[in-house]
């Protein structure tokens, strides 16, 4: 599970829209921090501040936020965690790396991974899927 990214870049092209992102760049972005996403505004598509980790509508501690970071793309739209937020509230976040865990003996270490297409791992996003 990749539980942190990296976001380098100050300009981000979705579709034919140049869209810039004018919070510093952030080489670490876990989960609870803020980062830089786009989304669907009134007037097009704007950038906006958010926590990373989603807070359920039922859920009674904002704690759970830390774990609710990563879905499947398989059961998305019907876990009850992430149904609501899925077909309602999506945004595009601008990762340009990811981190994963290297175990090697007993020890743990990142290593960031920088995917040579993106289109490979966002395999068919378009602009239109935000429209939820």
């Amino acid at each position: 599970m990749c539980s942190r990214y990296s976001r380098t870049k100050g300009q981000v092209k979705v579709g034919k829209t140049k869209v810039a992102i004018k919070a510093p760049p952030q080489a670490i972005i876990r989960p609870t921090d803020k980062a830089s996403v786009i989304r669907k505004g009134s007037g097009g598509l704007e950038v906006a501040d958010l926590r990373w980790g989603l807070i359920p509508s039922w859920a009674k501690d904002p704690k759970i936020g830390v774990q609710c970071i990563n879905a499947r793309a398989e059961t998305i739209s019907e876990k009850p965690s992430f149904r609501e937020a899925f077909q309602k509230r999506r945004c595009l976040v601008s990762a340009d790396g990811f981190w994963e865990w290297e175990t090697i003996g007993k020890k743990k270490d990142p290593v960031e991974v920088y995917p040579t297409r993106w289109g490979r791992v966002l395999h068919g996003w378009t602009l239109g899927e935000l429209d939820g």
